[in-house]
């Protein structure tokens, strides 16, 4: 039974009445929950059809077949590799689809399309949910350069910021351009270059300084655990896997006692993301100065 046929068994046990609502009504009575209603009924739901020790169930949109067969994995590397794969067929049809002058640089499917044969651990960030001591927690799966990356976007937006002198709108998109006053400059061909680079840059060398990082503190095989229980109706923990090696020592059948023997302590992935910082921020400044002054 899949995950939303079974919530929907669920709430008819517990209001019949359900049963009569057509389909905006079920959506409205669903809307007007309580967040300790959707616990119990999410934690029902895991009960019922999760997977392995911890009745674990994968709530990421476009992996949620991989429920039905999510014990037969052998770890969560070929998890990954499964949606890594999915993710290749889908942006090589997209490649297909769309003119050089449409939607995608020839720059952007350059960088698809070498990245496509690149080694490493993806895990962009997987939804889960599972139970840990009776209680359901929320959970999302990423790799360590997964998890660094993230932090680029934000950078990259200050820097040009700074670098342009100009102040970046709240809410900005990352389709907006920005208008301001340099002769014989365009504000969005700077960005359109910069963002290029960079996304040259992650392809081929953010993989080599994460590594060196990795290298340094012999954390190819480890991980780290981030928890935030402080909203006891949606306990949180984001899993951190640095590598192949250790998302191949972590399997579904017994994720959490898994992952266990290959965590390691929050302080030193504080130190690893601060000196990843400042290295990228540093190679992102030399990228926008050298893009500027061309």
């Amino acid at each position: 039974m899949c995950v939303a046929s079974t919530i929907v068994e669920i709430i008819e046990e517990l209001n019949p009445s359900f049963k009569t609502l057509d389909e905006a009504e079920r959506l409205e009575y669903y809307n007007s929950l309580t967040d300790k209603q959707r616990y119990k009924i999410n934690i029902t739901t895991l009960k019922r059809i999760g997977k392995g020790q911890n009745k674990i169930l994968c709530y990421e949109p476009d992996r949620m077949d991989s429920n039905q067969k999510l014990l037969e994995y052998k770890n969560i590397l070929e998890f990954d590799q499964e949606g890594r794969e999915l993710h290749k067929q889908h942006q090589l049809k997209y490649i297909k689809t769309h003119p050089i002058s449409e939607e995608i640089s020839n720059e952007e499917r350059l960088v698809l399309e070498k990245s496509f044969k690149s080694v490493q651990l993806d895990l962009p960030g997987e939804w889960f949910r599972f139970i840990e001591n009776d209680k359901l927690v929320y959970s999302e799966i990423q790799s360590l350069r997964a998890y660094l990356r993230d932090t680029i976007d934000d950078t990259l937006e200050d820097l040009i910021a700074e670098y342009l002198s100009i102040d970046l709108p709240e809410n900005m998109d990352d389709n907006d351009t920005i208008s301001i006053s340099l002769p014989n400059v365009s504000s969005s061909n700077i960005q359109e270059s910069v963002r290029a680079e960079v996304a040259q840059y992650e392809l081929n060398e953010l993989p080599t300084v994460v590594n060196q990082l990795l290298d340094g503190k012999c954390l190819f095989n480890k991980g780290f655990r981030l928890d935030d229980f402080e909203d006891l109706d949606e306990p949180f923990s984001l899993f951190i896997f640095c590598e192949l090696n250790s998302a191949k020592s972590v399997t579904f059948e017994n994720f959490v006692e898994d992952f266990k023997k290959i965590e390691q302590p929050r302080e030193i992935l504080d130190e690893i993301s601060q000196k990843f910082q400042e290295k990228v921020e540093k190679d992102l400044r030399a990228i926008i100065s050298r893009v500027r002054y061309r």
